[in-house]
């Protein structure tokens, strides 16, 4: 899951990079605050869900 939100971060900031080079409109930025958001929460949700994960079982 992490993975596929840093790549969805990846994404959103490439589009903002190219809104500089390319007059599209001031929804960019609706689209640079989507990617602060998506760091934000992988920042604070993934120590969270590493800890509640269960112990692997024993063979």
């Amino acid at each position: 899951m992490a993975s596929l939100i840093w790549t969805i971060v990846l994404l959103l900031g490439i589009a903002w990079l190219l809104g500089f080079s390319i007059d599209i409109g001031s929804w960019i930025h609706l689209l640079l605050l989507l990617a602060i958001i998506g760091i934000i929460y992988n920042l604070l949700i993934t120590p969270f869900l590493a800890a509640r994960r269960p112990p692997p079982p024993d063979y």
